[in-house]
């Protein structure tokens, strides 16, 4: 199992008991990762691109139906809003 997998993993449960739990289409949903979910929202040093972005944690954020998701990791600011996630 590789690390990102690993970590990855952990979220199964509580993705899904929620999403069998609530209708979260009608809730706010704010998630929040330590990594980029996606390489758009990076916008450093290009040498670093290739490391920036996980499409996985976009698939897990987009499970839960997120209306925002916060992230950090890039120590950057960014304030932009794909595919109805801000």
């Amino acid at each position: 199992l590789s690390v990102c997998a690993n970590f990855l993993s952990y979220n199964v449960p509580a993705i899904d008991f929620l999403t069998k739990s609530y209708d979260l289409s009608k809730a706010k949903v704010v998630t929040f990762s330590h990594f980029i979910p996606r390489k758009e929202l990076f916008f450093g040093w290009p040498a670093l691109l290739e490391v920036m972005g996980s499409t996985k944690i976009d698939k897990q954020l987009r499970m839960l139906q997120s209306n925002v998701h916060v992230f950090g990791h890039s120590h950057m600011d960014c304030d932009r809003k794909i595919d109805g996630v801000r």
